[in-house]
């Protein structure tokens, strides 16, 4: 075939899979389907991007979010559930340090607003921005404590080759309660820039 082994059938829209010969449709919202629930692009700057009412019915969440901050010092991402602002929240990470090695740390104790990947602040670089992709297993069971799988590309500094990190964290949440809401924001206090994108699936 010319297409790849799993593409996109541009007569039907439909996503297909070559096996076996034949080229055969994926059922919409199968196994592993991933269905938008909500995408929003910053006309203007904002301190807050709101997943509200987020429904019960999907396997997993999976965030696409790519921002800049209006900071003038560093900032991260950070995210809520729930509305629970209170210090239910621990992180951990790994991340390239600026190209030279890599440096991990773990929170010793839950806070507020734990920290996701780096943002880029009003000294980098102009139109840098942060790709960050936030995984959320098994949001609406009651068993277990939430956490997050987040890899990011970072950038910073103040050209464009002076700083891009990739990073791993770990999001946690310490509460069972399924999750109905999610709420991020930049951890120093500050806006997220025009132009910043995030976008939020469900995954069967």
């Amino acid at each position: 075939p010319t297409r790849r082994s799993s593409d996109l059938n541009s007569t039907t829209g439909n996503i297909e899979v070559y096996k076996g010969g034949v080229w055969t449709a994926v059922a919409a919202g199968g196994s592993g389907a991933m269905t938008l629930i909500s995408d929003q692009t910053l006309a203007s700057a904002a301190a807050t991007v709101t997943f509200a009412s987020i429904p019960g019915t999907y396997k997993h969440l999976m965030i696409y979010a790519q921002a800049r901050s209006t900071s003038s010092s560093a900032d991260h991402f950070a995210m809520q559930a729930n509305g629970d602002t209170a210090a239910h929240y621990g992180s951990a990470y790994v991340v390239s340090n600026n190209g030279t090695g890599f440096e991990g740390d773990q929170g010793s104790s839950l806070v507020a607003a734990a920290i996701m990947c780096d943002l880029p602040n009003t000294a980098t670089v102009a139109n840098a921005a942060t790709s960050m992709k936030v995984e959320i297993p098994n949001y609406a069971g009651t068993v277990f404590s939430k956490n997050a799988i987040v890899t990011g590309s970072a950038m910073g500094g103040t050209t464009i080759s002076a700083y891009c990190s990739p990073e791993v964290f770990n999001w946690f949440w310490n509460s069972t309660a399924a999750i109905t809401q999610l709420v991020l924001f930049g951890a120093a206090g500050a806006s997220f820039a025009i132009g910043s994108r995030f976008t939020l699936y469900g995954i069967n």
